[in-house]
């Protein structure tokens, strides 16, 4: 009976590690300036802010998430009505950005020959000591006996490096009153491997609405974990 729930228990533990390995965690940059005081029922509407984007499809789709968050903070949609706030939004994606990224990983080292002055052996710097013998990224092997000469063992480590491509993924916000005067300014930048806006808007919207309308003047790092997947 123990042993079928400690298997059970496993089973949990597994499962419970596998949803998080599956979640992603975005990082967002999220500048904002703003002389809000909270909202009061307030109508709104949004528009593009860049001509261009007037009427797109895609516009109106990223204008519904927006809208959704706008209500959650106490603003309401104008449907037909004259809105009394003007929601003002832009997005864009950069060109691909050239990275690359060192990787170090674990591999075990043994035997070798040292001295005082130290060598390498098989990529890894040895060095003599009494007793034990230390590799330059910190393994911890045996000295051998003699003089100026001996044997190690442990774990070592190499690295590689690989290239790959970002990009930059930006959503403006500007909230305007009816008639005139500026009364929000929000600006969310991320940098990922994900170029497809469709994929990755969700995460700046909310990274936009996060603390909103948050402190003047300042730009906050915004983490986000989201199971959607298919790259950050």
């Amino acid at each position: 009976m123990m042993s079928g729930k400690i298997k059970s228990f496993g089973l949990l533990v597994l499962g419970i590690l596998l949803l998080g390995a599956c979640a992603t965690t975005y990082r967002a940059d999220v500048t904002r300036f703003h002389e809000l005081t909270g909202a009061r029922g307030e109508t709104f509407i949004i528009i593009a802010k860049n001509e261009d984007k007037k009427g797109s499809l895609e516009l109106k789709s990223y204008a519904a998430l927006i809208s959704e968050h706008l209500r959650m903070e106490g603003y309401t949609p104008a449907g037909t009505e004259t809105p009394e706030i003007i929601v003002k939004i832009d997005y864009a994606v950069s060109p691909p950005i050239a990275r690359t990224r060192r990787t170090a990983y674990p591999g075990p080292f043994f035997g070798g020959f040292y001295y005082h002055g130290g060598h390498y052996y098989g990529g890894l710097p040895y060095y003599y000591y009494p007793h034990y013998n230390y590799s330059y990224y910190g393994s911890l092997g045996y000295r051998g006996h003699g003089f100026g000469y001996g044997y190690g063992y442990g774990l070592g480590y190499s690295s590689y490096r690989t290239a790959y491509t970002v990009y930059e993924r930006a959503l403006e916000m500007v909230i305007e009153r009816n008639g005139g005067g500026v009364l929000f300014e929000g600006l969310v930048k991320s940098v990922g491997r994900e170029k497809n806006l469709t994929k990755i808007m969700p995460v700046l919207v909310r990274a936009m609405f996060t603390n909103f309308p948050g402190e003047s003047g300042v730009t906050e790092r915004i983490k986000i974990k989201s199971d959607g997947g298919g790259g950050y």
